[in-house]
């Protein structure tokens, strides 16, 4: 598929008609599909968009670059994939919860995507003494998924412990998901600052669950460098890029 006789040719049409029949019919059994597109070129996310896929979140430099020509590492530099959904089955969430500051960038996408709920900034302190999370960790692109499956009182300091504890493996990205369907605990972003994780959109589970997707990076991230199809995606990178500004800024003494 990465050759260009493949690339030229009408394959690639009849690729996408046959997934679009398939996801059409039902015969998964599932809310939601979705799928992770490179951000070095925007062809596959034109491709997404034409069998009705749409971006609701980044997960910020998760691989190493690879030469799609020879399948080989190109140098140094991370991908950074977009994730498109496709619900097969109206999403059905009232409410999400989430920082009021990415409200405006997120209403768009969401929206796009099929969601028709209220955006709501509430808070909730937890109530559980621990936090809860599941971890899965991709040793070979060094990039860890921590999810929180419960926020207790004790979820920053748990937070900060595990993700300095990935990074002392040699994690390079942390990509950390909250759940968006009950209010975020408070200072949820000033908190995730603290570990260098910034608020890179969402990524729903079901038609009845979302989650927020937060992305702790180790290196350095050129924002020039990610290209993008879909201008509500290309205002969530510009809104990234100034939360990382602001994230890795000296601060006054």
């Amino acid at each position: 598929m990465i050759k260009p006789a493949f690339r030229q040719s009408q394959a690639i049409i009849y690729l996408l008609k046959e997934i679009d029949r398939y996801i059409a019919s039902g015969a998964m059994d599932v809310d939601v599909c979705y799928g992770a597109t490179v951000t070095t070129h925007t062809g596959s996310q034109k491709a997404g968009a034409r069998i009705g896929f749409s971006p609701l979140g980044l997960h910020l430099a998760v691989c190493l670059l690879l030469d799609f020509r020879g399948m080989k590492h190109e140098s140094t530099e991370r991908e950074t994939f977009v994730i498109c959904v496709r619900f097969t089955t109206p999403p059905t969430l009232e409410t999400i919860f989430f920082p009021e500051r990415h409200h405006s960038v997120m209403a768009g996408l969401l929206a796009q995507a099929g969601f028709h709920c209220r955006l709501s900034a509430e808070e909730l302190a937890p109530i559980a003494e621990r936090s809860k999370f599941t971890l899965k960790e991709d040793t070979v692109e060094l990039c860890a998924y921590l999810t929180a499956l419960e926020l207790g009182k004790d979820w920053a300091e748990s937070l900060q412990k595990k993700i300095f504890a990935l990074k002392a493996k040699g994690m390079k990205t942390v990509i950390i998901l909250v759940p968006a369907w009950r209010p975020v605990p408070p200072y949820l972003d000033r908190e995730m600052s603290r570990i260098n994780a910034i608020f890179s959109g969402m990524k729903p589970l079901s038609a009845g669950e979302c989650y927020l997707v937060y992305s702790a990076l180790s290196d350095p991230l050129d924002f020039d460098r990610l290209l993008f199809h879909d201008p509500l995606a290309d205002a969530l990178k510009e809104h990234c890029r100034q939360l990382y500004k602001e994230m890795t800024e000296e601060k006054p003494e």
